[in-house]
């Protein structure tokens, strides 16, 4: 009598072959060759793409320092040509109010002058005993070569010569002009001279003192 298969032992066990082994072996060999190409084809194209990432990058970084500079030097220049601007005009006007120099000037009216601070007495319509002639003197205050006639200095002026008693006379006036007033009324030739001391207000230059002589010459007879 023919008996099957005991199972009270439980089901029997089945046996793994050489040859399925084998085969279950070189497919996963496949599959971590293929694993391993893939990694190195990601790591390649990885990196390639860091160096052009990086390549792009350098151009923009490059470009935003020149903005930066650009943009934070410019409120300095700014500044620095704001302040040389300032102080070149304060300087120009402060030396725009300095006198250098002054001038005496005298004239007279009529044909009794005969050259330069030369002048001669003049008979009278019927006789020549008392032979006179009226001399006019003014001054002038200089800045940068211009005149200055601001009423910012205090002026004293002298006339000194024969004949006549010294006379002095007090202005404000940086500059007058001859003409102006009472002239000088003189009766016998000789040499006169014109005294005027200027002391410019304060901030407007150093006290200046000129001289100016004139001649006076006899009538014609």
């Amino acid at each position: 009598m023919t008996h099957g298969p005991d199972y009270r032992k439980g089901p029997p066990r089945r046996r793994l072959s050489w040859l399925h082994v084998s085969r279950t072996a070189d497919v996963l060999g496949i599959l971590g060759l293929v694993i391993s190409v893939i990694a190195a084809i990601a790591g390649l194209l990885f990196v390639n793409r860091d160096r052009g990432d990086n390549s792009a990058k350098a151009l923009p970084a490059t470009t935003f320092a020149a903005s930066v500079t650009t943009t934070v030097g410019r409120p300095s220049e700014t500044t620095s040509s704001a302040t040389s601007s300032t102080t070149t005009t304060r300087t120009t006007a402060k030396a725009a109010t300095v006198i250098q120099n002054v001038e005496i000037e005298t004239m007279t009216y009529g044909f009794q002058r005969i050259g330069p601070d030369r002048y001669k007495l003049q008979c009278g319509q019927f006789d020549c005993s008392d032979p006179t002639v009226s001399v006019y003197y003014g001054w002038t205050s200089y800045v940068n070569g211009s005149g200055f006639s601001n009423h910012e200095c205090t002026v004293t002026a002298t006339v000194t010569g024969p004949s006549i008693t010294t006379r002095t006379y007090h202005a404000d006036s940086c500059s007058e002009v001859a003409g102006r007033g009472e002239g000088i009324l003189i009766r016998q030739p000789g040499e006169f001279t014109v005294t005027v001391e200027v002391v410019p207000d304060p901030g407007r230059g150093t006290p200046i003192t000129v001289t100016k002589i004139f001649t006076v010459t006899p009538p014609d007879r």
